[in-house]
């Protein structure tokens, strides 16, 4: 919850590409930490400092996503980004489940904390070269 309301008061002075890059690298950085033996209490305040970062990307994401696309398409893009978002989970529980079994829990955290904080930097690093001045990638034109 205060992630959200951080969400809300920091949208309107940071841009939105640039507040979900960050949020989202720092979403991932307390993960790595669930590589070690940590007390219980440990492992909590590791999630929430974690989750207190989601709101921060959801929210800006979802307007750039919502504002960016062309009226037309908004519907499909939507129904497209829900449907993968929603499909992802499922997905990773069915792979998260073999890996428990083989590796163990740190060796899977570890595994996701990195190729968490891989994809958060790849998508900074295109998100931010598209934040300021220009609205988006370029315009497609029709013939």
């Amino acid at each position: 919850m205060l992630g959200s309301v951080a969400a809300l008061k920091l949208v309107r002075t940071i841009e939105p590409l640039k507040l979900a890059s960050a949020a989202l690298i720092l979403l991932t950085l307390p993960l790595g930490l669930l590589v070690f033996e940590l007390p219980k209490l440990g492992v909590i305040a590791v999630l929430v400092a974690s989750s207190f970062f989601g709101p921060l990307i959801n929210a800006p994401m979802l307007g750039v996503i919502t504002t960016r696309s062309p009226e037309a398409l908004r519907v499909k893009v939507m129904t497209a980004v829900l449907t993968v978002a929603l499909l992802a989970g499922p997905v990773g529980l069915l792979a998260a489940g073999p890996l428990l079994e083989e590796l163990g829990p740190h060796a899977v955290f570890g595994i996701v904390a990195g190729g968490q904080l891989v994809a958060a930097v790849a998508f900074a690093a295109i998100a931010l070269r598209y934040a300021g001045g220009r609205a988006g990638p370029p315009e497609v034109v029709e013939a």
